[in-house]
């Protein structure tokens, strides 16, 4: 069995166990100088006076918000030099203003910032106070900047996609026959009513919304067009018919769908 060589007090060292010494610490050296290196090299990238961002650009496609506001904004934000710059804190930001539905930030060499914004695009109100947009999402912009003319849903908390669907549904029922959504609510019950831009409050109840809404297609053609603007109020909630109350004296008339679907209760 080999045994290690010792080396004695006093004793010199062999040239071999002096080169592997002096191999040690020339490693030890050169590792604390590289690392001291790569810290002062961060440091000096990471300076905000080192490549300082002098251009912002924000891209995309604005009707409610700002570009010049948000380039000033992000401007405001840009502190820390390309390579020090906080790009994920500038991006939650802006996501915290209402009407920005996605945005990305990326740096562009040697010193530009490009942000790229995707507006919000509202297709309903939900009550006074909020939008919804394509997704069904709701989103609470300031109450100066939400549009009236967008059709207004009011349901349960959690009912915003199937609003949005029965919306689509009725608008496409109701825009051949000249007439428009200005209201959808579904209560707690799950009774759907409507509101018509021409005035009339439509009473659907709680099932076959397809079906009745059907109905009133087909008696509006037939019946109802000739005095719509005296209608106050059209009840669907029968089996094979409608209720029409009008607002002259409250006269109220009932009548039978000449064809009723199949399955209609």
């Amino acid at each position: 069995m080999r045994q290690a060589a010792r080396i004695r007090p006093g004793e010199p060292a062999s040239p071999g166990s002096l080169r592997r010494i002096l191999g040690g610490a020339a490693g030890v050296v050169l590792s604390l100088a590289l690392l001291t290196g790569a810290v002062q090299g961060w440091r000096w990238l990471t300076d905000p006076g080192t490549l300082p961002i002098r251009e912002v650009r924000v891209l995309g496609e604005f009707r409610h918000l700002s570009p010049a506001r948000m380039e000033q904004g992000v401007a405001d934000r840009a502190t820390g030099g390309f390579f020090g710059i906080d790009v994920e804190g500038i991006r939650k930001v802006l996501l915290d203003e209402p009407w920005v539905r996605e945005v990305s930030v990326r740096r562009v060499w040697p010193d530009t910032l490009q942000v790229t914004v995707l507006e919000q695009v509202p297709v309903a109100r939900w009550g006074e106070h909020a939008l919804v947009n394509d997704a069904g999402e709701l989103f609470r912009p300031d109450p100066a900047t939400i549009p009236r003319r967008l059709v207004r849903l009011e349901g349960p908390r959690g009912s915003e996609r199937e609003l949005l669907a029965r919306m689509r549904y009725l608008e496409s029922l109701l825009r051949p026959l000249g007439l428009a959504l200005a209201e959808l609510e579904m209560d707690r019950r799950g009774a759907w009513s409507f509101r018509l831009a021409q005035g009339p409050l439509v009473m659907v109840g709680r099932g076959d919304f397809e079906a009745r809404t059907a109905r009133l297609a087909r008696i509006w053609t037939r019946v109802l067009r000739p005095r719509a603007a005296e209608i106050e109020r059209i009840d669907l909630r029968y089996a094979n018919g409608l209720a029409v109350r009008y607002r002259q004296g409250g006269q109220a008339l009932s009548l039978r769908d000449p064809r009723p679907s199949r399955g209609e209760c």
